[in-house]
């Protein structure tokens, strides 16, 4: 029968191969699985496209899909993928044409189509056109704030301020949400130069000056300093700093302004930054609920204003969350050098490298940070951690150390630090030195539940302080009660003080909560030994054996399932 080109409408037999492809293939690149398959060219792309697509790499799935519509342009469903593939790539030539044809074939389902056509032109300075391009979209989930947000801003483009308001008090958003549309309404009558009606709106929230969030005291405070009010800006910042627990880098960069007399810049220099600022709010808001429209969200944002640098570090982290190490960093570099997110941004780039099994580059990039930021110990802490997971314990504690001679005055934010270096000295051998770390993470975090399981641990496996050890454990659980780990340290330590029966619960629930770990799958089969449950003793061992154990942990289970297990040391409470 003669082949008959289908574009991606394929037949049954081939459809039915991608679909088993795309099953069983996430770890093979697509297109050779396609190959492999015996599937021909335009199969091979529509497979890459759909793979690049979960993988959230979507500047491959935006070639995919450019391809495939070279045979297909009037494909209305591969082209909305195309669209968004490219605006989630942050490939805003490719996501224009794409949102032109989708227009001019009438397709109206994707409100992100006309929105991104809007924000091109605003940005290109055509407000008239921005304005009829959203005339008739209806909006419909994260849109229902993204419209009017966007058509307000477009207004006081246009100069038409009591407009642009007027869109935002007659939004009908849901309940709840007369923060974001007062805020906004403000940052546009400040722009405007109406100072007193600026203040009005923000008053309107009716929280209480100081029980508003930090974008709005920032914004407030603007306002104060544009009324010749620069004291009470001040004084406001002051307090938000004072309350806020790590307060933002932007909140104090304001604070230095305002200390040194000067006038801070303004949140946004233009209507489109204005827009870029809600389009950011937006996407932290959707972040929630949704990676994928958070990101588009940032991308549109970018489209107003490359320089936004938290949305560069939106985009970063949600890449790096989802795995494209590489896109994450090309978006973290983005993050200006006079920005005071830098610092930030090339920390997560070391993160990147490291996560993508690049251990060497990391170490090179965190010395290179750690040079040109003397006063910061983030940089060695992360060598540390890269060289701990390593397992070159004496590299992690030298470079530990030099973090630890950078902080001068430690605080609770401080624990990792002595807590990583503790597990570093512990496993080198160095007990005197990781048991005083353990202790000095616990003086800057009393109740953290990974340090007293740790040092708690680390005592039962030692023999001493048990009854200690014994309610750490539990205060442990009590924090972390689903954590495996956590609930088979407490398990072992039954089981060492001879509560065979309490170990076996414990280390039961441990299972289902961590059933893939050798240490858990270990110590319940030496507890069901214990009571006598011996056939379900060696199936654990044996499982634990599966589950690739440590070399000396490994010799042990061999040695049990061969000649069984001589009833252990009882160790007794002190």
């Amino acid at each position: 029968m003669a082949h008959r080109r289908r574009g991606v409408r394929f037949g049954v037999l081939t459809g039915l191969v991608i679909g088993l492809c795309l099953a069983v293939g996430g770890h093979f690149p697509a297109l050779a699985q396609a190959r492999a398959a015996g599937i021909g060219s335009e199969a091979g792309l529509y497979l890459s496209a759909s793979q690049a697509e979960r993988d959230s790499n979507y500047p491959t799935a935006t070639e995919m899909l450019g391809r495939l519509l070279e045979a297909h342009p009037d494909d209305i469903r591969l082209r909305r993928r195309a669209f968004l593939a490219a605006l989630s790539a942050g490939l805003r030539g490719e996501a224009l044409i794409h949102a032109e044809a989708l227009r001019e074939a009438g397709d109206t389902a994707l409100p992100l189509v006309a929105l991104t056509q809007a924000v091109a032109v605003l940005a290109d300075g055509d407000a008239d056109r921005a304005f009829a391009l959203l005339n008739g979209v209806t909006a419909v989930g994260l849109e229902r704030f993204a419209l009017p947000f966007a058509e307000a801003w477009i207004r006081q483009a246009q100069g038409h301020t009591n407009e642009a308001v007027a869109v935002l008090e007659k939004a009908g958003l849901p309940e709840g949400t007369e923060g974001l549309l007062n805020e906004q309404a403000a940052m546009i009558y400040l722009m405007a130069g109406d100072v007193m009606a600026a203040e009005t709106k923000i008053k309107a929230l009716g929280e209480g000056v100081d029980l508003l969030p930090v974008s709005t005291k920032r914004l407030y405070a603007r306002v104060l300093v544009a009324q010749g009010r620069a004291s009470e800006a001040r004084a406001l910042l002051d307090r938000a700093a004072q309350g806020e627990a790590g307060s933002s880098l932007q909140l104090q960069s304001d604070r230095v302004i305002l200390a040194d007399n000067r006038v801070p810049p303004a949140l946004a220099a233009d209507p489109a930054g204005g827009l870029a600022l809600a389009f950011q709010t937006i996407a932290s808001f959707a972040q929630r609920q949704s990676q994928l429209m958070a990101l588009r969200y940032h991308r549109l944002a970018l489209m107003l204003d490359p320089e936004l640098d938290l949305s560069w570090l939106g985009v970063g982290a949600i890449l790096q969350d989802r795995h494209q190490y590489s896109q994450s960093s090309t978006a973290l570099q983005r993050v200006a050098a006079t920005s005071p997110f830098r610092f930030e941004a090339q920390l997560e780039v070391v993160a990147n490298l490291q996560a993508d099994k690049r251990d060497d580059d990391a170490v090179q990039e965190a010395e290179t940070l750690a040079k040109a930021h003397p006063d910061r110990f983030e940089p060695y802490m992360q060598i540390g951690t890269i060289e701990r997971m390593r397992e070159r314990w004496g590299k992690a504690i030298s470079a530990y150390d030099l973090a630890v001679k950078r902080v001068t005055a430690p605080d609770q934010r401080h624990w990792r630090l002595f807590y990583f270096r503790g597990i570093a000295h512990e496993r080198n051998k160095d007990w005197d030195e990781a048991e005083a770390d353990f202790k000095r993470a616990l003086e800057l975090e009393p109740e953290q539940p990974y340090v007293l399981n740790y040092l708690a641990y680390s005592w039962v496996d030692r023999g001493i302080h048990i009854a200690e050890a014994k309610a750490m454990i539990k205060r442990a659980v009590a924090r972390e009660y689903d954590n495996g780990a956590i609930v088979d340290s407490l398990g072992w330590v039954l089981y060492r003080i001879g509560e065979y029966e309490q170990a076996v619960k414990e280390l039961e629930r441990a299972i289902q909560l961590e059933p893939g770990d050798p240490t858990i799958n270990d110590h319940l089969g030496d507890a069901y030994w214990m009571v006598d449950r011996k056939i379900e003793a060696e199936f654990q061992w044996k499982r634990a054996l599966n589950l690739k154990p440590e070399p000396d942990a490994r010799a042990v289970i061999e040695r049990k399932l061969k000649d069984g297990m001589e009833p252990p040391k009882v160790i007794r409470i002190d």
